[in-house]
């Protein structure tokens, strides 16, 4: 079991809380579908840039972005993933769709990173929070030096204001950097919208969004991750319902097994 708390934990647990259960309890890893590596690939590409950044405040070239983006790509496809039926039908068309919308990201990416100057990128937070047993750990992309706490977002949909003034990933990283650098920063979503059609094939939207918070609008931060702890302390795993896109084959690998689905009876007689 971890020894901290996470939003990533948080989010899973309230998503599918067998999902949950058998990812930190029982410890069973679900490998990651194709928009989580191509998610991950972008991160990195970001990170890299950034921490060069932190030295040079110039960014790398667009060829150098997007040779990094290629191979990290490359080797996430080597591992385990979950596909969906269309994608395993074939795999190569699948990753050249994600190669393509990646560095359509990237194109992006390089255009809208010139103002970012980082002072932390990737940096680990630890924090207690009164009442809840464990830390709260967070991993922040970047934290500029005018005041900015960025997290890069790569989407099918862009996220919208409310979706944004609500997340508890943004309230997070608004009370640890107030613990840490004692104030609250403006924080932003910086959403890579990735699409494809007919006409124009694969297509890259950058959106940025920006929230702010305080001491009072952090509260429904403090009290889901008190209810949610609470509630992993009794053993209590709700599963997702049914019909959410979080209990589907592409979103779940424990689906074809999992025991609110399957069974020689669903009615338990």
């Amino acid at each position: 079991m971890a020894k901290h708390i996470s939003i990533s934990q948080i989010n899973k647990y309230l998503g599918c809380g067998e999902a949950y259960r058998l990812q930190y309890i029982e410890g069973i890893k679900q490998p990651p579908n194709v928009s989580m590596i191509k998610g991950s690939a972008f991160h990195k590409v970001a990170e890299t840039n950034n921490i060069q950044k932190k030295v040079t405040k110039t960014d790398l070239c667009l060829d150098e972005l997007k040779e990094i983006a290629s191979n990290d790509l490359d080797s996430r496809f080597d591992s385990e993933i979950t596909y969906k039926k269309d994608e395993k039908e074939n795999i190569a068309k699948t990753k050249g769709d994600a190669k393509d919308s990646l560095m359509g990201a990237i194109d992006q990416l390089a255009i809208n990173t010139k103002d970012v100057i980082p002072i932390e990128t990737e940096s680990e937070y630890n924090i207690q929070i009164p009442g809840i047993e464990k830390p709260l750990k967070a991993i922040i992309d970047c934290i500029t030096d005018d005041n900015r706490v960025i997290d890069y977002k790569v989407t099918g949909k862009p996220k919208t204001q409310l979706e944004t003034d609500v997340d508890i990933q943004l309230m997070a990283y608004a009370l640890i950097h107030r613990v840490y650098f004692d104030n609250f920063p403006k924080l932003e979503f910086h959403n890579y919208v990735t699409k494809h059609t007919k006409t124009k094939g694969h297509e890259t939207l950058f959106k940025k969004i920006s929230t702010q918070h305080d001491e009072g609008s952090i509260t429904p931060l403090i009290n889901t991750l008190k209810v949610v702890t609470e509630s992993i302390q009794k053993g209590i795993f709700l599963p997702a319902a049914k019909g959410s896109w979080q209990c589907s084959p592409s979103a779940c690998s424990h689906y074809n097994s999992c025991k609110y689905i399957h069974g020689t009876s669903r009615f338990g007689i």
